[in-house]
């Protein structure tokens, strides 16, 4: 079936059906839910051949329900039960109300399961809306680490599940844990790093209402620009140029000027726009959003696919990632 989602799987979902008509709609998931949903666990039995000899340093991984196998792994592989992803789901967010269960599910015949925990904050960007969440997956067939960490896309298919394992891929706010001996010390080493996630989130809520209280004058404004995307003045010639090299240097100056000027313009022009629809006053978070909204949606790379969600990423988490991190670091500056 579509999706990863097979016979022996089930997805649960809140608000939609999601997975492409395939998951079971919800108007909450609690935890009681998810146990009563997924009442299995996994385990790890002995496999043998045709005619009853043991296979040495394997194992297969069953659910114990219907006792069928998910996968073969090594004698070393310690499995990270369904048990314990519920309960760091439940002490992250949901017992003391952070936010709530979105989406869980296993896929691909119970080898993966995973839960999509939405997180209870907005932050706005002018006019666009960023909910946070935290995602759970894990793999009992020995094809991936658990994996944990904040995501800005909510699970609702396998290519937002994909997005989700990639957007944390090596961020210092998530967590991989190998299955081997100690991977539930781990686990408590999760709750901690996914914990500051959490505080993370919050900080960002501050220092947005930081900026917003912060105004800024039209040179105020320009000198915030001229740290990210600075103009360039011409300079004297050198002793050891000539004229037609010192012309092509002037020229070679002039042309990142003229661009960095057209950028600019387009910064000024978001930052009116969204001042119009907030109805707020020049400041520093309209400053910086109008940056970080050109790179992360107009910025153009050369041989960049024209395609918007590739550029999106590309702009979000590669070439652009620097320019939103200065961005932002110039932002943090003129708070003090």
């Amino acid at each position: 079936m579509a999706h990863g989602i097979k016979n022996r799987d089930r997805v649960l979902i809140v608000g939609d059906r999601g997975w492409h008509g395939l998951g079971q709609q919800m108007d909450s998931i609690s935890m009681t839910d998810l146990k009563e949903q997924f009442p299995y666990s996994y385990e790890k039995v002995p496999m043998f051949t045709a005619d009853g000899v043991e296979v040495e340093g394997f194992k297969a991984v069953i659910t114990t329900d219907d006792k069928q196998s998910n996968g073969v792994v090594g004698d070393t592989y310690e499995i990270i039960n369904l048990d314990e992803m519920f309960g760091l789901a439940n002490d992250l967010v949901v017992a003391h109300g952070t936010g709530r269960v979105v989406s869980a599910g296993s896929l691909h015949n119970r080898e993966d399961f995973f839960v999509d925990l939405g997180i209870d904050r907005e932050f706005r960007s002018g006019e666009d809306v960023n909910k946070p969440f935290i995602g759970i997956t894990n793999n009992f067939c020995g094809m991936r680490h658990f994996v944990a960490g904040a995501h800005m896309n909510r699970i609702v298919c396998a290519n937002t599940l994909n997005l989700m394992l990639r957007e944390v891929k090596g961020s210092p706010r998530a967590i991989k844990i190998r299955h081997t001996k100690g991977a539930w010390n781990r686990l408590a080493e999760a709750k901690r790093i996914l914990g500051i996630t959490l505080a993370a989130f919050d900080k960002a809520d501050e220092e947005m209402h930081q900026m917003i209280s912060k105004k800024m004058t039209d040179a105020e404004i320009a000198s915030y620009y001229d740290a990210i995307m600075p103009m360039t003045n011409i300079p004297p010639r050198r002793a050891d140029e000539n004229e037609e090299q010192y012309e092509a240097r002037v020229e070679t100056i002039e042309r990142a000027n003229r661009k960095a000027s057209r950028v600019r313009a387009e910064w000024s022009m978001t930052l009116d726009n969204e001042r119009g629809v907030l109805g707020q006053e020049p400041n520093l978070w309209l400053a910086m959003n109008s940056v970080t909204k050109w790179v992360q949606h107009d910025n153009q790379v050369k041989n960049e696919s024209t395609n918007p969600l590739i550029r999106g990423w590309s702009n979000r988490f590669a070439t652009g990632f620097k320019m939103t991190n200065e961005a932002h670091d110039a932002a943090l500056s003129v708070l003090g």
